[in-house]
């Protein structure tokens, strides 16, 4: 299972989940890590999982390596996720002329996003993507309507399979039961608390959910926790300063256990440009979080069964964004019976169990 980085990120997470369910199986699994820092979730690892830590600056520089671990350990399957770790690795088998081992691509984001500004290296990057996915052995879509685009965009049918990310639920719940009253950072009273989780970045577009609050603040006195870390911190920070918010936003960074602060909330939002399928969103729904997302690609429409488990709205519509959470405020929490189809529908069991049929074909 080859990845950039051990980011504090959904589809690190998903991989973290997956290896440590297949070790615990006593099936042989290398995590290889491209990266030598951005390990946050290195401390969640199994022991039982073999953890390869390439040292690479960027994902490309771990193409040599990667290519002589091929070679030598001749693994049954490759694994890769995420665009550029995507491509690396088919190179790599490649160069170490692996033909037995087949390659396993899992598409982490909406099929034909390419978050670069470079015009000619996005001319170039799409017909490459086209190539390796019709060579693939598998690609692994992580949601319905993400599978349909792979097949429109790509001209691809019968190697793509849906496999939805795994939430292990009982983790998630258990660590949510830390107190986190002493951690937040206001004295004064509050009638509502809205939390956003993500990477500070374009994507997850919290300048949105900034002004959503902002708006809907007006009406109730709420706060509002943003947790992770990014490039758009400095940018963030000013958007927050210039609406006078400084006192009623809390942005602590990186958070390895964000599930207290989820379960505490009374609302949780997705404000984000494009996802794949959000972990963030399953794990809020599971921990009985009122949900307000945007109707990006691909995932949170499907997650929540079209508004029927949570509201959504239009991709930077800040507005609607307010009223949503407004309304969520007064909406009753998820009934046991839809909270039970999701724990069995992203067990990381049941998940793993269909990425070892995809993973070891013949040997289950």
């Amino acid at each position: 299972m080859f990845v950039p980085s051990l980011a504090g990120g959904g589809a690190e997470r998903v991989f973290v989940t997956v290896a440590n369910e297949i070790a615990s199986r006593n099936i042989p699994v290398d995590l290889v890590v491209a990266s030598g820092h951005d390990l946050d979730y290195l401390s969640e690892v199994s022991d039982s999982v073999n953890t390869i830590i390439l040292g690479a600056h960027r994902t490309l520089f771990a193409l040599p390596k990667l290519a002589i671990y091929l070679r030598q350990n001749k693994p049954v399957s490759l694994m890769t996720t995420m665009a550029q770790a995507n491509l690396v690795g088919k190179l790599a088998l490649l160069i170490s002329q692996s033909s037995s081992t087949q390659h396993i691509i899992r598409q982490a984001i909406a099929p034909g996003i390419l978050p670069i500004k470079n015009a000619l290296v996005t001319a170039i990057l799409r017909p490459l993507i086209s190539y390796m996915y019709r060579h693939a052995s598998c690609v692994i879509s992580v949601s319905n309507e993400m599978a349909a685009l792979l097949k429109q965009q790509y001209g691809i049918e019968s190697n793509v399979r849906t496999i939805f990310n795994p939430i292990d639920v009982k983790k998630n719940l258990n660590l949510s039961n830390d107190s986190v009253e002493k951690d937040l950072p206001w004295s004064d009273t509050y009638s509502s608390l809205i939390i956003g989780v993500g990477r500070l970045s374009d994507q997850k577009d919290f300048q949105t959910l900034i002004k959503a609050f902002s708006i809907a603040r007006k009406n109730q006195n709420a706060k509002l926790i943003i947790l992770g870390e990014g490039p758009e911190r400095t940018t963030l920070e000013a958007k927050i300063k210039e609406a006078g918010l400084t006192d009623h936003v809390w942005m602590p960074g990186f958070i390895q256990n964000p599930y207290p602060y989820m379960m505490q909330a009374d609302v949780f939002v997705l404000s984000s440009k494009y996802e794949g399928l959000p972990n963030v969103l399953i794990q809020a729904l599971l921990l009985d979080t009122r949900c307000v997302s945007t109707r990006c690609p691909t995932g949170p429409a499907e997650i929540l069964e079209n508004g029927r488990l949570g509201i959504l709205v239009d991709i930077g519509d800040y507005d609607s964004m307010a009223t949503a959470i407004t309304k969520s405020l007064h909406q009753p929490k998820m009934n046991s019976t839809d909270r039970s189809t999701l724990q069995n529908k992203y067990s990381a069991t049941k998940v793993t169990n269909q990425y070892l049929d995809v993973l070891l074909p013949g040997e289950r």
